[in-house]
């Protein structure tokens, strides 16, 4: 059976843009919590925190849930809305497990790199 292709018209882009950027700010809250917390490793230094080191501290343990939680609201909205971003149920689950994935690892790249 074939199907056929839609072309994007402003009623499919609409949606794909609005996921696209929701999905953006997951990963970038996910990157800034990672990083926040890494350049402290993980922890307070043991010679006694600063202001500022406290001040990144709750920002980078706040970022991150956040950013989780985005991430897993975007993939659930993506599935809601695969019909109209004009995908099947199954290509767009891979699509929804591979931006979670992709912001889980920016993540952890974010972390290596902002690593002391």
């Amino acid at each position: 059976m074939t199907q056929i292709q839609r072309a994007a018209t402003s009623g499919t882009t609409l949606p794909r843009v609005v996921l696209g950027v929701f999905l953006l700010v997951a990963v970038a809250s996910l990157a800034v919590g990672s990083a926040l917390q890494s350049s402290l490793s993980g922890e307070f230094p043991p010679y006694g925190a600063t202001t500022s080191e406290e001040a990144q501290w709750v920002w980078g343990r706040a970022l991150w849930p956040i950013g989780a939680t985005l991430a897993l609201v975007w993939a659930v909205l993506f599935v809601a809305l695969r019909k109209r971003v004009g995908l099947h149920l199954m290509p767009a689950v891979g699509v929804a497990l591979g931006g979670v994935g992709v912001a889980l690892f920016l993540a952890y790249v974010a972390w290596m790199v902002f690593l002391v």
